[in-house]
């Protein structure tokens, strides 16, 4: 689950900014906590704000947080995204930092890059133990500062881990846009199974590659996934229970030529490319073992999903493409381009419902971040969607939305630690939360919020009083 995020110079973000998901002092609603180590964590939390008030830069630094961490390179749009307020920001360090839990343990993790010289200056690793009354509340597992690594005494590694850890410091130290974290989840020799020290590391870095979900309402997406038999049947139900009229989705066969003709060829080589790390992953990792069948999906609303499935049933494994068909009744069926982009993004969202992780497996521990969770929604599915998530058996799952859907403030439906505003003033975006203000129980909270009580609101100028025409 997400405890924390701090983000500086980012985007809108000048300052620091923190985000929080620990409880407040509100006993009401503690369904919607968890506790992880004494600590009453929110299961849920809405973030308001104008258009381009800084919602989606909220989210979109996260997500960026999470592809570094999990060793991908910045693009030419990050390198882009310090903080314009500011010139003398391109020169200074964008910092990020993010508190988690896996398996209730606690971590910290610390990173701060140039964006514009795609240089990380700092990064740090910590488990936080705060149910401890010693002065061992935080045990370093490693930090990058100045281009020295200190590995924490505490952390547990072998003697043989910590040699092959100072290898791979000498070869990450050159190349400086690429994450210490992901690098070091590379040490996955057969000696070091056991090695308490690098299970502490994966156990922290499987959050960023398998338990965060950062969902935009236009991106497309490719990514691999193991899917289960009832992956489609469960989905179906989703959208059947909301409505929908969907009766069931189903898979249709494309030869290897459709999908070439239908798709872009970087697309296609991404998908082949993908297959082709897994087959090599699969066989390098499980040799001996009953493989799993994959699936390396495209995904977007602006033209039909490509599935490629890899069955390792076969050898050599053989690879297959599929796209989905969804049925209404026995006798009329759309591909899922053709469906509305309501339905569309509810079946993208359902992955939220059923708590699976990012490989679409049921997982504890899941968070999902979704901007503009209202984007396609009539405003009464949207309200029924969070509903649904509130009352299910969601096992430690955690959401995160931004929305303009003013109906979900409501102090029946939501706590005032989990509504939270970003509001932009002057290039200064701040984000706080409703329960800083102290409202009653009882408190009309989306009428004072229109108001403009809580700020986070547009403001609105008469361009005709100015001259234009």
């Amino acid at each position: 689950m997400l405890i924390r995020f701090d983000v500086e110079n980012y985007k809108v973000f000048g300052d620091a900014q923190t985000f929080s998901m620990a409880a407040g002092r509100q006993r009401l609603k503690g369904n919607q906590t968890e506790n992880i180590d004494g600590l009453s964590v929110l299961k849920l939390s809405a973030i308001y704000g104008p258009n381009g008030g800084g919602k989606t830069s909220f989210v979109s630094a996260i997500a960026l947080l999470q592809r570094l961490a999990t060793g991908y390179k910045l693009n030419l749009r990050d390198e882009e995204s310090f903080c314009k307020f500011d010139e003398e920001n391109r020169h200074k360090p964008t910092n990020f930092r993010i508190v988690f839990s896996v398996k209730n343990r606690i971590f910290s993790y610390s990173l701060s890059i140039i964006l514009k010289k795609k240089e990380i200056v700092f990064e740090e690793l910590k488990e936080l133990i705060l149910a401890s009354e010693t002065e061992d509340a935080e045990r370093l597992i490693f930090q990058i500062r100045d281009g020295l690594l200190e590995i924490g005494h505490r952390a547990s590694f072998s003697t043989k881990a910590l040699s092959s850890i100072e290898v791979f410091f000498g070869d990450a130290k050159n190349k400086s846009d690429t994450t210490f974290l992901s690098y070091l989840v590379r040490l996955r020799n057969v000696e070091f199974i056991g090695d308490k020290g690098m299970m502490t590391v994966n156990l922290a870095y499987r959050f960023f590659r398998d338990l965060l979900t950062v969902i935009s309402p236009d991106d497309h997406s490719i990514g691999a996934v193991f899917f289960d038999e009832k992956e489609l049947k469960e989905r179906c139900d989703i959208l059947s229970a909301f409505g929908i009229g969907i009766t069931n989705i189903s898979e249709k066969p494309l030869s290897e030529e459709e999908v070439r003709s239908r798709y872009k060829e970087e697309i296609f080589d991404e998908l082949k490319n993908r297959a082709e790390d897994i087959i090599l992953n699969e066989n390098a990792t499980n040799p001996t073992k009953e493989k799993r069948s994959y699936r390396v999906f495209f995904y977007s609303r602006k033209c039909p999903t490509v599935q490629c499935s890899i069955d390792f049933s076969e050898d050599p494994a053989k690879v297959s493409y599929s796209t989905l068909v969804f049925s209404h009744g026995k006798d009329i069926s759309f591909l899922d381009y053709e469906e509305s982009d309501g339905t569309r993004r509810l079946f993208e969202l359902s992955s939220v419902l059923t708590q699976k992780d990012r490989w679409y497996r049921r997982a504890k521990d899941v968070v999902f971040i979704v901007d503009e969770l209202d984007r396609c929604f009539h405003p009464l599915l949207t309200i029924e969607f969070i509903k649904r998530f509130i009352e299910q058996d969601n096992e430690g799952a955690q959401l995160i939305v931004t929305t303009h859907e003013s109906r979900l403030l409501d102090l029946r439906l939501l706590r005032q630690d989990q509504i939270w505003f970003v509001s932009s003033d002057h290039g200064k975006t701040q984000i706080y939360s409703l329960d800083q203000f102290h409202e009653r129980f009882d408190k009309k909270i989306d009428r004072a919020y229109l108001d403009g009580r809580y700020g986070a609101v547009p403001l609105f100028v008469n361009p005709y009083k100015h001259g234009i025409e």
